[in-house]
């Protein structure tokens, strides 16, 4: 999979694809619509499980920092997160109300997870449950876990800590301001639980269902795009289409993805009006947002961060190129010209090697975010939960990078990164000035590991302070 591409994915798309069901003009942008040649006048796209997955993704995130009012102790905010996690901990998700929302916006379906689809959690799809991990093991943290540890073991660890937390009672104060109660899931070490948790959520779950799975020729038994193209049951699609499909929703774009700007997308530019500029969209004008259509998720959403935020000598157009490559590759499918499998591969690879670029960037990005704040150490500017909260954000997503199974980088640099560079939890202001430097200078190598593996321009990765870059 680590081939360099030229052309446009949408050219290429077009060009062996002649016409097709899409239901997309030509003379406006793309969107990721395509009419079911199977039943006439249905849509055959769905990937309404992988909706449900990002909505779960979030709401733990929202959960995890709740006050868990009602509960006694540690068992009770355990089987509170596990209930979000897992289908089979007691719970019953179908029937439970999800907890995402945009302000002053109705939502659908709703108001439950089993509105959105049914029978849906997020363990059954955790590397290392639903396929195989790179390397058998998860690799890059030791704190608190097992010699061979899972990544479903890991964010039982997590789910502990704040558990615990809850259930001891006691006040924990921030190490830089005793006149600030730590939240249960802000740890005096300095590791955000719940960011740390969320971006591994992304990576463990979506970003290796999207790359390792639906994605994959790599796998038996007619899956991923060594599915049949042959009509799927009674459904308006073929096996191969939805397999797609399911990667884009786990990639978490809006349909209409190449109407929004990176601004829009980021939402960032909500001022003066601008309808599109919270990341959603009523596109269809019913006057709700659909959760499987009119609004960004996740990586979708960080691939227009990292444009957004790229040097004017060195821009990236990660948005563009993702996106296209769906496009092109679900026309390929539908319309099945000569050697299609071939040119679709080519797209394949396009998505999943930017998908990575896309993550393995917003690493790099909270790596500077992580110098940034240990440059403010002893000054007013210093904030030990933003410092927390970057060096969490950086962990998780840096872990995740393992969950590609054809991978640009390799295992053995996920490895120096997080257990060399990264460590288990931030080097504080406590710390020697010693120790401060050479963490300082780790995180600029795993920087430059980062940069080496993905070729990214010098004038996004920043200076040696983490400024000027991503």
């Amino acid at each position: 999979m680590n081939k360099v591409f030229t052309l446009s994915a949408l050219a290429i798309g077009i060009a062996l694809g002649g016409c097709s069901s899409s239901d997309n003009d030509s003379d406006s942008n793309p969107t990721y619509s395509f009419n079911s040649q199977f039943e006439a006048g249905q849509s055959s796209v769905s990937y309404s499980g992988q909706t449900a997955r990002q909505v779960l993704i979030a709401d733990l995130k929202t959960l995890i920092a709740g006050d868990f009012i009602g509960a006694n102790d540690a068992s009770d905010v355990l089987a509170e997160l596990n209930a979000l996690y897992d289908a089979s901990s007691g719970g019953d998700i179908d029937n439970t109300n999800y907890l995402f929302s945009k302000t002053n916006e109705v939502l659908i379906p709703g108001p439950t997870y089993g509105d959105i689809s049914t029978g849906k959690d997020l363990k059954g799809k955790i590397a290392g449950e639903d396929n195989a991990l790179r390397n058998t093991t998860l690799r890059g943290w030791t704190t608190g876990l097992d010699a061979d540890p899972t990544p479903d073991e890991f964010v039982q660890y997590l789910f502990g800590l704040v558990a615990d937390n809850v259930a001891s009672g006691q006040i924990r104060l921030n190490p830089n301001d005793t006149n600030d109660t730590l939240p249960a899931y802000i740890t005096e070490s300095g590791i955000d639980i719940q960011q740390l948790s969320n971006k591994f959520l992304l990576m463990a779950v979506a970003y290796s269902q999207g790359t390792g799975d639906y994605l994959s020729d790599d796998l038996g038994n007619g899956k991923g795009i060594n599915a049949s193209a042959d009509q799927s049951s009674d459904k308006p699609y073929s096996s191969l289409e939805h397999a797609w499909d399911e990667a884009f929703g786990y990639f978490g774009a809006a349909r209409d993805y190449a109407d929004y700007t990176d601004a829009e997308i980021r939402a960032h530019s909500s001022a003066d009006g601008n309808p599109r500029g919270e990341g959603y969209f009523d596109t269809d004008g019913d006057d709700f947002i659909d959760l499987r259509a009119e609004i960004n998720f996740a990586a979708a959403v960080n691939a227009a961060k990292r444009d957004f935020g790229s040097a004017d000598s060195a821009q990236t157009n990660f948005t563009k190129t993702i996106f296209d490559a769906f496009i092109a590759g679900r026309e390929l499918i539908t319309n099945q010209p000569t050697d299609y499998l071939t040119a679709l591969e080519e797209q394949r690879d396009i998505i999943v090697n930017n998908w990575e670029k896309v993550y393995a960037a917003t690493a790099v990005h909270y790596i500077n975010d992580v110098l940034q704040d240990m440059q403010d150490f002893d000054t007013d500017d210093y904030s030990f939960r933003d410092h927390a909260k970057h060096w969490s954000e950086m962990k998780g997503f840096a872990l995740g990078l393992q969950f590609n199974p054809n991978a640009l980088i390799g295992l053995a640099d996920i490895e120096t990164i997080n257990n060399d560079k990264f460590g288990d939890a931030p080097v504080l202001s406590s710390e020697t000035t010693e120790n401060i430097n050479a963490y300082k200078v780790k995180l600029r190598e795993a920087r430059d590991i980062l940069q080496t593996a993905y070729e990214f321009a010098d004038a996004n990765m920043g200076d040696d302070n983490g400024e000027g870059g991503w």
